[in-house]
Formats: C-alpha cells, structure tokens, sequence
C-alpha cells in the first residue's frame, strides 16, 4: 500500500471553504482595508468553530491578504499605488502571452468555453449584476489562460489577477454601457484565440489590460 489509511481523499475541509469565502470577501471589497473584524464575528457569520476560521486567516496572512493585530483581530492589508502598478505590469505582461499561447494552443472544448462565458456575461448585463459580472470576467480571463496549455503561467496570473480586483475601482460594471464595451475587448480576444491569430490574440490582450490600467489607475490620481 502507498498511502496510509489517513492520507484518504476527503471532501473540502471547513478550513478550505472558510478560505475561499474569506478570501472572495476581500477580493470584491467586502471586508475594507484598514479595518479591524475580530475573528469571532467571522466565525458567527460563517456557522463554523474558530479552528478552521484561523487556519485560513494564517494562510492569508502568508499570501499577504491579511494580517494579526494581537489581542484586537484582523485587518485587511492596503496595496499601495506602487504595489498596484507593478500587479498590473506583470498582469499586461503575462496575460498576452498567455492570449498568443491561447490562439496557437486551444482546444475546441477550450474554444467553445470562452465562448459560452461571452454569452454569459451578454445576458447578465441587463440584470444589472455587477458583482456577477466581476466573477464573469475572472472566469474569462481564467479560461484564455486555461487554454494557453501552460499551468504555471495560469496559475501565476490568477494570483496577480485576484490581487488586482483588491484595488480595482470595481465600478466598470455598473453600467450597461462600460460593461458592453469592456466584453467588446474580451469579444475581440476571444475571436483572435477562435481564428488562430497569435499576433491579434497578444494584442488584443495587450489593449484590452492597457484599458482596465487606466480605469483603475483613476483612483490613484489627485
């Protein structure tokens, strides 16, 4: 046998969902930088003990989304207009190549994903769901780079993406408008991906993410 009996697969452990829900609150600005939250509220709100609240709160304190304040709780670290500008360098940077990656890379089954999240985000316009909207547009972004075939590079710019919607002004969405044009950009990606363009796909990416830079970068300026 190569695995002890107590090695066996299990279902997601409180402590797992605690950190994603936790973890989800502070990405879509629910839980405020600077402020205190004590850890037996988030355990009252969540229904669970404190063990498992607390080792996911260490754990988003090692990937620096958090940190103790001793005897008073926990207070959600600010990212600084430095901090921002570099998440977003390195996000402009990765995320085309990983859209050239994509157009010279996907599958079919990859292909037709993107496409149905575009639908997606199409008919949740007129329901006026931002927050919705947001997760849309992570799941998109995720599945370009999905289809690039390259999980370290997936996986670095899903760390750099949720650190962006930290700071992102969040407000992209609130409109009709803006949310059309914003999944104009992701429809131009996704038709380079579609016709094998790499070139176009890099781009596009490039123009769409240069755009996204200064709609949040606005809340930095005097």
């Amino acid at each position: 046998m190569i695995f002890d009996k107590e090695n066996s697969i299990v279902l997601p452990t409180y402590k797992e969902q605690a950190y994603k829900l936790i973890k989800e609150a502070i990405i879509f600005q629910r839980f405020k930088p600077n402020e205190m939250y004590s850890q037996e509220e988030i355990c009252k709100e969540l229904g669970i003990s404190r063990t498992p609240v607390r080792e996911a709160l260490l754990e988003l304190q090692r990937e620096h989304y958090i940190c103790f304040c001793r005897g008073r709780g926990i207070t959600v670290l600010p990212i600084t207009e430095t901090e921002a500008k570099a998440i977003l360098e390195m996000r402009i940077n990765n995320e085309k190549f990983g859209a050239k990656l994509a157009a010279q890379r996907a599958t079919e089954n990859q292909i037709e994903k993107i496409e149905r999240l575009l639908n997606e985000a199409k008919r949740v316009v007129n329901s006026g769901c931002a927050t919705e909207l947001y997760k849309l547009d992570r799941d998109f972004h995720n599945a370009v780079m999905e289809a690039s075939q390259n999980a370290w590079l997936q996986n670095s710019v899903n760390d750099l993406r949720d650190q962006f919607l930290r700071f992102e002004n969040q407000i992209a969405y609130d409109g009709a408008v803006s949310a059309n044009h914003i999944i104009g950009e992701h429809y131009n990606i996704f038709q380079n991906i579609k016709e094998k363009n790499a070139d176009g796909a890099e781009t596009a990416m490039n123009d769409h993410l240069l755009a996204a830079y200064q709609r949040t970068m606005l809340k930095y300026l005097p």
